[in-house]
């Protein structure tokens, strides 16, 4: 993971951080404190500020600061508002909204603000909580204004107006959830390099406009999480689409899991070896039963097409027949012979007439996500265990 990326996963976490819980009682400062700290350490962070004050439900936690355990810098988030505190069923608390203030990360020379960043309905439980997501972060719904990501002064990267859903059932056990982004936007006509230049310009891609759209479920009892749609839509260009359905994620695998990244805090070189084989073999509960990437074309893949063509001195319609010839002595060292027609035929029809394209896992029973590493020793068995499949133009 790329520190921008574990950036943008840190201030999610601490957006996430906001749940609460104690007893048929005045909901006070120092539990509010007590949860959040204890909260925040299960995810392998640390949560620190200067003072929590406030009354009635409405709490404002001052000069606050979120760091790794493992160590590294602190993320500085100033005064966070908690306004509509409220004590609920079991003695867990509900924090009806949390107000963030702007957000500034710089990593790596690129400069990283987040804006108008809010959540509602979040869950602070308590130390004997019976809650189904105890320990677990979660909120009813949360929004973000804006992000951008800024380079010398330049715009590289804007999206706005992301929002986030999920509703709980059968008794806190099951969630489903939805996201979406209105828009996006990223410049990548700051490259240095003209030959890259020169492409990005062929493909239409200088200027990158679109949207994002989520949503899926999952269940902490059956441990079954499903992606049933993430969609992202370059305008101009095509859609990429995205599934999964991934078993294993119980209860009781949250609870290893978060007791494994505890136990790595300040652990020697021999804990923390032992700790990673401990992780190894809590990742082979999990289970793949299906997934598929989609993509559907709006004239992007044919400029990409003429442009590889011209790397060979040759035309875009020219491809279908290279690809044909081609693709069965390259797909035969890591597919069935049964695959290697079944994929072949599918791309050169793609190829053809670019319309849509999508690859499919549909294993016939569900498979240990760890297998899949012995891809690279055996991919001719491991994707016919997988069921790939390849369908264009449907």
């Amino acid at each position: 993971m790329t520190r921008f990326q574990t950036s943008a996963l840190l201030v999610a976490t601490i957006a996430g951080l906001t749940l609460s819980s104690p007893g048929r009682a005045e909901v006070t400062a120092d539990e509010i404190g007590k949860r959040l700290s204890n909260l925040i350490e299960r995810q392998s962070f640390k949560l620190t500020w200067d003072s929590i004050d406030g009354s009635a439900g409405d709490f404002v936690m001052r000069g606050v600061r979120s760091a790794a355990t493992q160590g590294g810098a602190a993320t500085v988030l100033g005064d966070l508002p908690l306004h509509n505190v409220t004590e609920i069923d079991g003695g867990d608390y509900r924090i009806g909204e949390v107000e963030f203030p702007v957000l500034m990360i710089n990593r790596e020379g690129v400069n990283i603000t987040m804006s108008d960043v809010v959540l509602e309905g979040v869950l602070l439980t308590g130390a004997n909580s019976t809650d189904p997501m105890a320990g677990i972060m979660f909120s009813e719904r949360g929004r973000m204004g804006e992000v951008t990501a800024t380079k010398r002064a330049d715009v590289a990267f804007r999206l706005t107006n992301l929002n986030y859903a999920a509703q709980r059932s059968n008794g806190g056990w099951d969630n489903t959830y939805s996201a979406s982004a209105e828009r996006f936007s990223s410049d990548l006509s700051m490259a240095k390099d003209p030959q890259v230049l020169t492409a990005l310009t062929a493909l239409q891609l200088l200027q990158i406009n679109g949207r994002m759209e989520m949503r899926g479920s999952m269940s902490l009892k059956s441990g079954r999480s499903r992606i049933d749609q993430f969609d992202i839509t370059f305008d101009n260009q095509g859609k990429i689409g995205m599934t999964a359905d991934i078993g294993g994620y119980t209860r009781e695998f949250y609870d290893a899991l978060s007791q494994i990244q505890q136990s790595t805090l300040n652990a020697t070189p021999e804990q923390a070896q032992a700790q990673g084989l401990a992780m190894f073999g809590l990742m082979q509960q999990l289970t793949l039963s299906g997934a598929s990437l989609r993509y559907d074309d709006a004239s992007f893949a044919m400029r990409a097409l003429e442009m590889a063509a011209a790397t060979q001195n040759a035309r875009a319609a020219d491809l279908p027949g290279t690809a044909q010839m081609l693709l069965p002595m390259m797909l035969g060292q890591y597919l069935p012979a049964d695959m290697v027609q079944q994929v072949t035929t599918e791309v050169v029809k793609f190829l053809g007439d670019p319309r849509n394209i999508e690859i499919r896992l549909s294993p016939a029973q569900p498979v240990p996500m760890m297998s899949l590493a012995g891809a690279a020793a055996d991919p001719k068995a491991v994707a016919a265990t997988l069921g790939l499949t390849v369908k264009a133009n449907q």
